[in-house]
């Protein structure tokens, strides 16, 4: 009987972990921006590999709390201005705009996410 519960709690171990594993996710968490009015505005859990749109009139600070990097683009298309390119936020940090270079209208993510488990 005790190799029958060891066997039992190693298979409930496996299936805890691998269920814990499945679901983690480094997109969860938002990214907020504030536009030039101060007003704020929440992306919760960005979609990633896909560009996001930020306030229409454009944002100058933006605070990524999310698990995974972005960066910042001054088209809502993830473009940016020939000579200019997008500013990098990493993890749990924030950007602001800088005058000369005007206001974001979107982000993309960066890298690519590990797999999940169904």
């Amino acid at each position: 009987m005790h190799v029958h519960r060891s066997l039992g709690a190693l298979c409930a171990v496996i299936s805890v972990a691998s269920g814990l594993a499945g679901c983690f996710d480094p997109s969860v968490g938002p990214v907020v921006s504030v536009d030039r009015s101060g007003v704020v505005t929440q992306i919760n859990d960005p979609v990633p590999g896909k560009c996001q749109a930020l306030a229409a009139q454009g944002v100058r600070r933006v605070f990524n709390q999310t698990g995974i990097d972005i960066v910042l683009h001054g088209a809502s298309d993830c473009t940016d201005p020939k000579g200019q390119p997008g500013i990098y936020v990493a993890t749990l940090t924030s950007a602001s705009a800088v005058v000369s270079r005007g206001l974001w209208h979107s982000f993309s993510t960066v890298g690519q996410l590990p797999p999940v488990s169904p």
